[in-house]
């Protein structure tokens, strides 16, 4: 019996290989340590959030506010565990489940585990998103309040997802600490929303493109989104120069390459013959309901009837295939047929 590494334990993966040095941040240095037990989630602090803490203390330490290292350590950790707190939220709301956090400085790198939908999908990746949207807006009411105005609008510079808390030192006063805890969680909300599946962008994205596109073309679209954003970054980089920059972007490209090239070797539906895929989308097919989350009784109702009127175009469709053949169908009936195979595919792969 092959021994069992840390490598190889559940919470470490998040699905993309230990090995998988382009594909998955976690592969690129296999360290992490125990950060304890809470509320029932197991929490683990990777190398990169460890490396963040490192520098963070050293620039809070070059003012001289030695004593104040552990408050904005704490609240570094505070922003980035907000997020995966509301993902975890979001998430069980859907009849998943999230209790394994990996930190990172954008939050987790261990992603939820939900039904491969798109209402799942979005849904568990948007909640880290809302919770930090929520908490530093109410960072910012405080602050407001308590004569200390910060102009909203310069939060939402998406460059806060690579600023957050550089340059912020914690002084000894309540509008210091909250002033930090807003910049880690606008910082941890912007970086979580880059198109790449390393954060949550990418899965966000992903699942707004599945219902029109499939699964399999909303990855690569989302990939090729990732690519491009990637090299237009690499070279603003370049020109900086930005030694860092050009290895993070240079890094996000290459996993979302990586990502693409396994997408697009994936079995493509389209390129199966008409009669041969579109045999198996009879009445008897009908997907398997899956147990709803504890989402509202209306949204399960509404997605039940929407699959009841998808099953009947089929139904429609697949007779005039029968009838008439193939060469009789329009773009949106094909659409239609492909978009039902790739989920019955689904269906049956889980």
């Amino acid at each position: 019996m092959r021994a069992v590494g840390f490598q190889d334990r559940p919470y470490y993966r998040d699905g993309s290989g230990g090995q998988d040095y382009l594909g998955s941040p976690a592969s690129i240095l296999s360290m992490s340590v125990p950060f304890g037990t809470w509320f029932g989630v197991r929490i683990r602090l990777h190398f990169w959030m460890l490396l963040t803490l490192l520098f963070a203390a050293v620039d809070q330490s070059k003012f001289g506010a030695v004593s104040l290292v552990p408050a904005m350590l704490a609240l570094i950790l505070a922003g980035v565990l907000v997020h995966e707190f509301g993902r975890r939220i979001a998430t069980q709301l859907v009849g998943g489940r999230h209790d394994d956090f990996m930190l990172w400085p954008a939050g987790g790198i261990i992603h939820p585990s939900y039904t491969d939908r798109p209402m799942p999908m979005f849904v568990s990746h948007v909640g880290g998103v809302i919770a930090n949207l929520v908490v530093g807006t109410i960072s910012w009411t405080v602050l407001m309040r308590g004569g200390y105005p910060i102009k909203w609008l310069s939060l939402l510079n998406p460059l806060m997802a690579f600023m957050g808390m550089s340059g912020t030192v914690v002084r000894p006063d309540w509008p210091s600490m909250v002033l930090c805890f807003l910049l880690a969680n606008i910082g941890v909300m912007w970086a979580s929303l880059l198109p790449y599946y390393w954060f949550d962008g990418g899965h966000l994205l992903q699942s707004v493109l599945w219902p029109w596109t499939g699964r399999r073309r909303a990855i690569i679209v989302t990939c090729i989104i990732g690519m491009v954003l990637g090299a237009i970054m690499f070279v603003l980089s370049l020109a900086g120069p930005n030694f860092m920059g050009m290895i993070m972007w240079a890094l996000l490209f290459a996993s979302a390459y990586t990502r693409w090239k396994q997408a697009k070797y994936e079995n493509d539906y389209e390129s199966e013959g008409g009669e041969s895929w579109a045999s198996s989308l009879g009445s008897e097919s009908v997907p398997r309901r899956r147990k709803a989350g504890r989402l509202t009784a209306w949204l399960t109702q509404r997605k039940v009837a929407k699959e009841q009127e998808e099953q009947a175009e089929v139904d429609r469709i697949l007779a005039k295939v029968a009838q008439h053949g193939m060469h009789s169908l329009n773009g949106s009936e094909k659409r239609t047929l492909a978009r039902a195979s790739e989920r019955l595919r689904d269906e049956r792969r889980m």
